[in-house]
């Protein structure tokens, strides 16, 4: 089983739903480990955000905002949040789902439900790319048969696995969003560890 190195990005402060300090990830197997020191909420409306996701993409170029397309690596919904309040010390233990081959920029995104799909809401992007080889495998029987595997370079594991995500609705939070909706995760979803949270100080 091979374990990549831990890779840091530094999350940005714009949005009113913020991933907020260092974020990190680190590949194990057929597992992801996502850090996030909080995840806070900067509106002062007195509501509850709706249904948020977090969620590891791979993109062919850096993220900038807006739409996008690419391959879902791992993602969990965490919940609502209350207005200026935070989930500190996040961490998710999630099953991952390699890309396919090619040369890939990874972005840890925060997604909110708003009734019609989830918005990119705050995101960090990765500064090294994430490389998926194929190599040739010659497999033994009555004659040599040569088939393509897998192989990622030292920054990728060997296996994905991918699973269902949970089947209940999110919330939306009530004020409608502006913004054009984004794609949606695909089926994927795992376990995260608990999380205390906190008034955000005035």
């Amino acid at each position: 089983m091979f374990t990549t190195q831990v890779l840091y990005a530094q999350a940005g402060e714009s949005a009113d739903l913020t991933l907020n300090g260092t974020a990190s990830y680190r590949v194990e197997g057929d597992r992801v480990i996502v850090g996030i020191p909080a995840i806070a909420s900067l509106r002062n409306a007195n509501a509850i955000s709706g249904t948020l996701s977090v969620e590891l993409w791979a993109l062919k170029q850096p993220y900038q905002g807006g739409d996008f397309d690419g391959a879902a690596l791992a993602g969990t919904r965490i919940g609502e949040l209350p207005d200026q309040h935070s989930l500190n010390d996040c961490r998710y233990d999630l099953l991952f789902q390699e890309p396919a081959a090619g040369t890939w920029h990874l972005s840890l995104m925060l997604r909110e439900w708003d009734g019609n799909g989830y918005v990119t809401r705050d995101f960090v992007n990765f500064d090294h790319p994430y490389v998926v080889n194929w190599t040739p495998v010659v497999l033994q029987g009555g004659l040599e048969t040569v088939a393509e595997a897998p192989q990622a370079t030292e920054a990728a594991p060997a296996e994905a696995v991918a699973t269902e995500m949970a089947a209940e609705q999110p919330a939306a939070r009530p004020a409608k969003s502006s913004k054009r909706p984004q794609p949606r995760l695909p089926v994927m979803l795992s376990t995260s560890t608990a999380h205390r949270s906190r008034t955000l100080p005035g």
